[in-house]
């Protein structure tokens, strides 16, 4: 299973090379970061087109994550972490591989104090260490501003 990510800074401006790079790379699942569009806006069709679902948690202008899958992904949740600014910033949803769940955490955090982010990490694994079954944690895009 191949799965990847990639933080896209606007997947509207994006959108030719995030295509070429399915076509080229051919992933199971790409998380993607930074879509900077409202679900309304989201180019659904092109990624349906090569075969993907996409599960999206959109905000416009700013932030915003999705996964493009072509594997169902079960148990999506955009409330897993609760964001007093209201910024879409993680997406959470199960795949199975076997007989095994595993868990997908696609965050975009940007912060300019490590420690909010690394309380966020710990925070996620936590979490799922609470929950039977798990078997990865698979976190993308995390980068800090100075």
């Amino acid at each position: 299973m191949k799965i990847s990510s990639w933080n896209v800074n606007s997947i509207r401006a994006r959108i030719v090379n995030v295509l070429n790079y399915l076509k080229s790379s051919n992933p199971d699942i790409l998380m993607i970061q930074e879509i900077k569009t409202e679900e309304k806006n989201f180019p659904f069709n092109d990624f349906k087109n090569l075969g993907y679902k996409s599960h999206v948690f959109g905000q416009k202008s700013y932030n915003g994550v999705a996964f493009l899958s072509k594997i169902n992904i079960d148990k999506i949740s955009l409330q897993f972490n609760k964001d007093k600014n209201n910024q879409s910033r993680i997406i959470v949803g199960d795949i199975k591989n076997k007989s095994k769940v595993i868990k997908l955490v696609n965050i975009d955090r940007k912060s300019t104090r490590l420690n909010s982010s690394h309380a966020l990490i710990s925070y996620a694994v936590f979490c799922l260490k609470k929950k039977n079954g798990t078997r990865l944690l698979s976190i993308s895009s995390l980068h800090y501003c100075s």
